[in-house]
């Protein structure tokens, strides 16, 4: 991307798509465009285990100026998007501190993460309106030339993810002090068809520990955890995580510790994630609880959860933890766990009706 973003040429760029083997295919290229408007084009294909497009351009002769698209999906579920037109805005690669268009080199060191160029930015005079807004630079255009249903398509093992949507509360780390509960989980594996990385052989079996130490401050009179729940899972199956929304659920074990709607959603992930798993109830703040599941190389992540009760819907747990460090299993893993808000009650305080 810098070469792209600094110089245009695109040589390394092709050379980073090849290397991720089966994940992407289809490397393509339009042709020069000589002046500020214009139009290109070129041709690719997808099909569903690659149904995600990026592109980008330098802004030439900027320092390290892109436009660009990035993971755009071409499938609308179980069929393919006839056309989709993007609009491009500018974007700051963060390889090159020049600020004006034709600023000599200035290399960043180290490198800042890219970011959008917005109204706000030292670097927006080239590409503000007379309202202050930055403009687009102009369009990406995708369309649908055809599908060959006799084309063969090889599975990467890290196939298409299901979309999910619910109507809750964004989730989030919760503002209360850091606690010393934690969870001893032994290494773990996994089986689906979508965890891409682990190529550890064989099927782990795992011995989970939910060891909640909950001592600093004085817990509430009653607190307690409900059933520790889990699942080993591929990366196409997720089921909570910081800043995403609580499913139904995620919802029903954070606010009552019921776990029958979680296990139904681990269900209907159907080989992107197996083995649920749940332990005991601790019927205080501090306890032990175990419980066991195995996992294989393409379902090498676990995730896990329980609810601080009798909260309103405080949560801790771990999301898509891995357990294989490449061609091997871990042997142990022991995660710190922090209180999490599920967003689904607006219950202040412990005992919050």
């Amino acid at each position: 991307v810098q070469s792209v973003a600094e110089t245009g040429s695109y040589s390394t760029f092709r050379s980073e798509v090849t290397s991720k083997g089966n994940q992407a295919t289809s490397f393509f290229y339009g042709g020069l465009v000589h002046s500020a408007a214009g139009t290109t084009t070129s041709s690719f294909t997808a099909d569903r285990y690659r149904s995600l497009v990026s592109a980008l351009s330098m802004i030439a002769p900027s320092p390290d100026w892109i436009v660009g698209v990035d993971s755009l999906s071409l499938c609308n579920g179980t069929g393919w998007v006839t056309r989709l037109e993007v609009p491009l805005y500018p974007y700051d690669a963060g390889t090159d501190s020049g600020l004006q268009f034709t600023s000599a080199n200035q290399a960043t060191s180290p490198h800042q993460p890219i970011a959008r160029i917005t109204a706000t930015s030292l670097r927006t005079q080239s590409f503000q309106k007379s309202s202050g807004s930055v403009q687009s630079l102009g369009t990406f255009v995708f369309e649908r030339t055809g599908i060959d249903m006799s084309a063969t398509v090889t599975d990467p093992r890290c196939s298409v993810c299901d979309a999910t949507s619910s109507s809750a509360k964004t989730m989030a780390t919760m503002p209360l002090p850091a606690t010393t509960m934690a969870t001893t989980l032994p290494q773990a594996t996994i089986k689906s068809s979508t965890t891409c990385g682990c190529t550890a052989g064989g099927q782990a079996q795992y011995k989970f520990t939910f060891k909640p130490t909950w001592n600093a401050p004085q817990p509430p009179f009653g607190a307690h955890w409900s059933w520790p729940v889990g699942a080993a899972h591929s990366a196409c199956a997720s089921f909570w995580k910081n800043g995403g929304m609580a499913t139904a659920g995620v919802q029903s074990v954070a606010e009552t510790g019921s776990y029958s709607t979680f296990r139904s959603e681990v269900t209907s992930k159907g080989n992107q994630a197996t083995s649920f798993f749940y332990g005991g109830l601790v019927h205080s703040a501090a306890g032990t609880t175990t419980s066991s599941f195995t996992a294989d190389r393409y379902r090498s992540l676990v995730s896990a959860l329980s609810m601080i009760a009798p909260s309103p819907d405080w949560i801790v747990g771990v999301d898509s933890l891995s357990l294989c460090n490449g061609s091997s299993w871990k042997q142990r893993i022991e995660a710190p766990l922090y209180p999490y808000d599920a967003g689904t009650d607006s219950g202040l305080l412990f005992t919050s009706e």
